[in-house]
């Protein structure tokens, strides 16, 4: 264990040794350790011996816990040794402090999740996605700080232009956060970065945009004219457009769920986020684009062997596409090329609600082709009628008005 002088300017600048977990100790301060993990972060420690027993107290991970103040710590907590005081025993930090965040997130799901949300598997998805596989591996103390969090987990959502999906995932982390602090996992000490912290976007955009019948005719055939994008992107996008299920609805789509000579598209409840079964009504044009989904040859622009024959191996799902391929897909310069303004996948959910209004479906039919709730929980309880021959008759009505616009030529703009 080597032994160094420790200066806040020091500090900051420790590296661990061989990029491995060192521990450093403060010749001036019987017992005060820094240990600075292979990722760069530090930890604070008072390591003494009562009564024949080693022990180790956290006072706290920098920066949230500033040198000064664990040095007050430790005078602190040195002091009550020196009285024959096991502070230990007040918190064993052997067993709690490497507690990992995929280790509090199982605990927290469990406990509160499964036990109060209509749709935790919506939940868990949005965590595992957005924070565990960012920091999931990472004791929890190690990324207790404002800054970490916002590096690995919030900055890159409010940089990927989701609309609400920042906010959804800062609530998560705080009620994360907050069961973590109440069962000890924080240390003797804790440090609460959610209760300094903001949420990312603080006036959350509803979502206005919607597809007027000129952007529909571009959106359409300039999909068609985009060589980068694989084919079976396209035909998701459109398919988007079409039935207006969501994005995740889409991308878990699987061929045994999807009846195209019954026309319909059963969504399971753990892939939709009202968390029941529901069933899509199909036009004769969606149908069409299934049927292109079908050939394989489709699913990639280029010869990758690789795709295919995953393709050929699991050939259950509809759509093989990434997570984040949709978005990528319209937000790299996607809406440039189709010469219209900026869009995001959900906006096609919302164009598809408003042509069932224009083609005058029916608001209850209207609500329960997105899969939405009725208007009260009243009307919700006792109605129980899913509107799908009503639904079916809407889904073609919106699906001929896009085929009679995309058998249009797009006009130039002069």
């Amino acid at each position: 264990m080597p032994n160094k002088s420790i200066t806040d300017a020091s500090l900051k600048k420790l590296e661990p040794i061989n990029n491995k977990q060192t521990t450093y100790s403060d010749p001036l301060r019987k017992g005060f350790v820094i240990q600075v993990s292979p990722k760069g972060s530090k930890s604070f420690f008072y390591r003494y011996t009562l009564n024949k027993k080693a022990r180790r107290y956290s006072l706290g991970t920098y920066p949230g816990t500033s040198l000064s103040t664990a040095r007050k710590k430790w005078l602190e907590a040195s002091e009550k040794v020196a009285e024959g005081k096991d502070i230990w025993l007040f918190f064993n930090d052997e067993e709690e402090n490497e507690i990992t965040v995929d280790e509090v997130f199982k605990l927290w799901f469990e406990e509160n999740v499964v036990r109060d949300r209509k749709n935790p598997q919506q939940v868990k998805r949005n965590c595992e996605n957005h924070i565990l596989k960012q920091i999931g591996a990472m004791p929890i103390q190690e990324v207790n700080d404002i800054r970490l969090l916002n590096k690995f987990v919030l900055d890159p959502l409010k940089a990927s232009e989701q609309v609400r999906m920042p906010n959804v995932i800062f609530t998560v982390l705080s009620q994360i956060w907050r069961y973590a602090e109440q069962k000890g996992y924080l240390g003797p000490n804790p440090y609460q970065p959610f209760n300094s912290m903001v949420r990312p976007i603080k006036t959350e955009n509803k979502g206005t945009r919607v597809l007027d019948d000129d952007e529909i005719i571009k959106f359409w055939h300039g999909l068609d004219a985009i060589n980068q994008m694989s084919r079976i992107t396209k035909l998701g996008l459109k398919l988007l457009l079409l039935t207006g299920v969501r994005k995740n609805e889409l991308l878990t789509a699987e061929w045994e769920d999807v009846d195209l000579e019954n026309r319909t598209w059963s969504i399971k409840a753990e892939s939709a986020k009202s968390g029941r079964d529901w069933r899509v009504a199909l036009s004769s044009l969606a149908i069409e684009l299934f049927n292109e989904a079908k050939d394989h040859v489709h699913h990639t622009a280029y010869s990758n062997n690789a795709v295919i024959m995953e393709l050929k191996r699991n050939n259950k799902k509809v759509f093989n596409l990434g997570r984040n391929t949709l978005d990528q897909a319209v937000n790299r310069g996607g809406y440039t090329k189709l010469k219209i303004d900026k869009f995001v996948p959900h906006d096609l959910r919302r164009s598809h609600r408003t042509l069932l209004a224009r083609m005058g479906v029916s608001y209850h039919a209207g609500e329960k082709a997105l899969d939405h709730s009725l208007r009260t929980g009243v009307e919700e309880t006792y109605n129980k009628y899913d509107y799908f021959e009503e639904r079916l008759e809407g889904a073609e009505l919106v699906g001929e008005h896009i085929r009679g616009l995309i058998t249009q030529p797009i006009v130039e703009e002069a």
